[in-house]
C-alpha cells in the first residue's frame, strides 16, 4: 500500500490579464462594427440612392435611378458570410479553424459552423487552452505523480500543478484531481 500521503489543499490563484476571446454573435444579432444605418442607403458616385443589401447577401448588380434595389445574391453558405446591410460586392471569406497550425503548434477546432450571416466560431479541442502569448491552443498540463491540481485548466488557462507537501501524496498524473 501507498504510504499515506495526500496534497495538502494550497490555494493558488493566479491572476492574468489577458484579452478576451471574441464573443459569437447569434445570427439576429447585429456585430458591433457594423454600420450605425445598417438598414439605411448608399450613396452611388454617380448620385443614385440604393437600398443595402441585407445580411447574408452582397451586390451583383448596383440599382438605377428607376429602381432603387440593387440584385443581391446569397453568401455561399459554410464558406462565405455578410453579418451586415451593405453594399459589399462580395461576401467575406469564412473563418479557417487550422486543426495544425503550419509551425506545428495546436490549432483550433470548429466551435459553430459558418453561416451565410456569421463567421465561423473557432474553438480550443477540449484537451487544450488558448495561450494568448502565442496566439494558438495548447496541450493542457498533465499534473504528475507527485503533484497535485491547484487550478483546473479553462478555455484560457492552463493547469496549475503544486507539489505535495511531506505526508502528503498523489499517486496519478491528472488533469482535475484537486489538491485535498
Amino acid at each position: 500500500m501507498l504510504a499515506a500521503k495526500l496534497c495538502i489543499g494550497i490555494s493558488i490563484v493566479i491572476v492574468a490579464v489577458v484579452a478576451s476571446l471574441p464573443v459569437s454573435s447569434q445570427a439576429t444579432e447585429t456585430p458591433d462594427w457594423c454600420p450605425d444605418d445598417s438598414t439605411g442607403t448608399f450613396q452611388l458616385p454617380s448620385g443614385v440612392i440604393c437600398n443595402l443589401c441585407p445580411p447574408g447577401t452582397y451586390v451583383t448588380q448596383d440599382c438605377t435611378a428607376d429602381n432603387p434595389n440593387p440584385q443581391c445574391e446569397n453568401c455561399t453558405a459554410t464558406r462565405h458570410y455578410n453579418p451586415c446591410y451593405s453594399y459589399a460586392d462580395r461576401c467575406n471569406t469564412c473563418s479557417d479553424c487550422s486543426p495544425i497550425l503550419d509551425d506545428g503548434r495546436d490549432g483550433m477546432v470548429d466551435g459553430e459552423e459558418c453561416t451565410p450571416t456569421r463567421d465561423r466560431v473557432c474553438t480550443c479541442p477540449s484537451n487544450a487552452y488558448w495561450d494568448f502569448q502565442t496566439a494558438s491552443c495548447k496541450a493542457k498540463t498533465l499534473c504528475d505523480e507527485g503533484y497535485g491540481v491547484a487550478h483546473i485548466a479553462t478555455y484560457k488557462t492552463d493547469t496549475v500543478c503544486i507539489e505535495c507537501v511531506d505526508g502528503t501524496f498523489s499517486d496519478e498524473k491528472s488533469l482535475t484531481q484537486h489538491s485535498f
